[in-house]
């Protein structure tokens, strides 16, 4: 993970985490492994998560008993299609989200 992964689709998630209801304020943050320990990553998101829990999650399956996801703020294409380059219409973003 890169920085403009963490910013577009970690920071937003953590963001967005803040409005939850109550039923919700013991859910953690799941970020992947060691990456919340890179300094510029780790205070950016104690920024966002405003004291909730944060854990680390292993690069390999883990058993949950409940999850909450919430959708990306930025889509852009799965799989590109050989010889045609993206265009403007393969992509989406929640501009308003963005600039919050």
């Amino acid at each position: 993970m890169n920085w403009y992964h963490w910013l577009i689709e970690i920071l937003p998630a953590a963001y967005l985490a803040r409005d939850l209801p109550s039923d919700y304020a013991d859910y953690p943050l799941l970020v992947p492994a060691g990456h919340a320990d890179i300094p510029v990553f780790g205070k950016s998101l104690a920024l966002l998560a405003e004291g909730r829990k944060v854990l680390a999650v292993p690069h390999k399956a883990v058993a949950l008993d409940d999850l909450l996801v919430m959708d990306e703020i930025v889509q852009g294409p799965m799989n590109l299609v050989e010889g045609r380059w993206p265009v403007l219409e393969d992509y989406a973003q929640n501009v308003a989200l963005l600039l919050a």
